[in-house]
């Protein structure tokens, strides 16, 4: 069976997700708490979080 691969990018993505996924409605949650719980780098957070939450 072969393996799927993605993108850090990708990954960091789905982590984000998953972690706002867990959020009540009417909660917000700070990037850098999301990257910080999520154990994203920032570097890497800060590239990838624009891209990412522009389009939620």
């Amino acid at each position: 069976m072969a393996t799927m691969q993605i993108t850090r990018q990708a990954d960091y993505a789905l982590r984000a997700m998953y972690y706002l996924s867990k959020l009540e409605p009417s909660e917000r949650a700070a990037t850098s708490l999301i990257a910080d719980e999520q154990r994203i780098p920032p570097s890497s957070w800060q590239k990838s979080s624009h891209s990412f939450l522009s389009r939620v």
